[in-house]
């Protein structure tokens, strides 16, 4: 009798899980929002230099579970070697940045953003933005701006609104809704913890060198 009551009890079991993969999907909008900002106590002009001058961006997106696939500037009259051996300058540009994200629920997909930066000798300010929806992202739109605090140390702050599109069922709607509206504000964490460690690496380095052109 007990053997027969254990194997009736795992015949409910399996007829259960057959029954959630069953339940039809729906879709679904996300919308996902945030802001962050933090203080780096170094020179904002230093940690402007290291930013520019090194690979930043690949690592930031990196720390995302991204890969950045490529990044060109578009405004030929963004000169990313002469303006910044200049003790003063002023830098316009306007370009595309290529990404690959990855993530366990949504699949792979690539992503190009509309890049344009502003940076002069007191502003570090970016900004990214999706022109045409692809696969479940449906709109990106970033913002990151560096300015010095009244100690003139390096103060961040980013601002990150996504929406999403995928498909859930009743029983996990609200699982997922819950993981893509906390997504914006984790990323920003990250981003966060990719900045501290480029600014770090290179903090006692006496000439910071231009890494344009590394793989």
């Amino acid at each position: 009798m007990k053997k027969f009551i254990l194997l009736a009890l795992g015949g409910l079991l399996v007829a259960g899980v057959v029954g959630f993969l069953l339940i039809p999907s729906s879709p679904i909008e996300v919308s996902s929002k945030a802001e962050h900002q933090f203080t780096i106590e170094e020179p904002m002009r230093r940690v402007r230099k290291i930013l520019v001058r090194t690979n930043a961006v690949k690592k930031i997106v990196a720390m995302a579970d991204a890969e950045l696939l490529n990044q060109e500037w578009l405004d030929m009259k963004f000169d990313i070697d002469k303006p910044l051996l200049k003790r003063d300058w002023n830098v316009n540009g306007e370009g595309e940045l290529s990404v690959r994200f990855n993530d366990a629920y949504l699949g792979s997909h690539d992503i190009t953003l509309q890049q344009n930066a502003n940076i002069s000798p007191d502003q570090l300010h970016t900004t990214n933005d999706l022109q045409t929806p692809s696969g479940p992202v449906q709109n990106y739109s970033s913002v990151l701006t560096l300015t010095p605090d009244d100690s003139g140390n390096a103060h961040f702050v980013f601002s990150l609104d996504l929406r999403i599109k995928t498909t859930a069922n009743w029983f996990t709607e609200s699982t997922v809704r819950s993981k893509i509206e906390a997504s914006a504000a984790e990323a920003l964490k990250q981003q966060e913890e990719a900045i501290r460690e480029v600014v770090s690496d290179h903090a006692d380095e006496l000439i910071i060198l231009p890494e344009d052109g590394e793989e």
